[in-house]
């Protein structure tokens, strides 16, 4: 059976996730959540043992089993996705323009676990560095998604960027909700839009290839 350190994917700890992330946010998780949760399996992991989070939902005794009659909302979330992933190829380019392709590697997974990906790894003789490119859609989506990503990431021995990929957040209101948080960044850790991250880039050097 899957393991994340010691843990064993019982369906009583499921439940137990499940359980947390609704005191947390108030309702059940979807598969994007679930797979940001550090307490609960993927869910490619659910979809192979219980055939889906309907079935498991519904194993577990939950009245609502299916998500699919909030169509409104699945919609808005893949117009998010596609925004989220134009950009993502959109700064791809750039960093290849910028350090050469070989320099840029994406989808880095880090350590062991399966959820711990950055979208890329650029080798620089500054120092290599990550980046993490979200599309947030409200403050409240701002701040849970840095939550996870600096818990995640607050190890990694060398800088990250949280690009924040919706450019309807400016830098001063980044470093507003940043200045609200009750913790401080780790300090590897930087959050910038689109637009700051293009020009702290342009300042790094790149490799020469003969």
């Amino acid at each position: 059976m899957p393991r994340k350190g010691e843990i064993l994917w019982t369906r009583e700890k499921i439940k137990e996730g499940f359980e947390k992330f609704v005191r947390e946010n108030r309702h059940l998780p979807t598969s994007i959540e679930v797979d940001k949760a550090e307490y609960l399996p993927t869910s490619r992991w659910i979809q192979k043992k219980y055939g889906g989070l309907e079935d498991l939902r519904r194993l577990l005794g939950y009245k609502i089993t299916s998500f699919r009659r909030g169509e409104r909302k699945t919609k808005a979330m893949r117009i998010v996705n596609r925004r989220g992933r134009k950009i993502e190829l959109d700064l791809e380019k750039f960093l290849q323009a910028k350090f050469g392709e070989m320099f840029v590697h994406s989808e880095k997974y880090i350590g062991n676990n399966i959820k711990n990906r950055i979208d890329f790894l650029v080798y620089s003789p500054d120092g290599k560095f990550g980046i993490d490119v979200f599309y947030a859609t409200s403050h409240y989506s701002l701040i849970t998604s840095i939550y996870i990503k600096t818990n995640r990431y607050k190890d990694l021995p060398y800088g990250l960027y949280l690009v924040v990929a919706n450019r309807d957040f400016s830098q001063e209101k980044i470093d507003k909700h940043i200045r609200s948080k009750k913790s401080p960044l780790p300090r590897n850790v930087q959050v910038v839009t689109t637009e700051t991250f293009k020009k702290l880039i342009e300042k790094k050097k790149a490799y020469k290839v003969a």
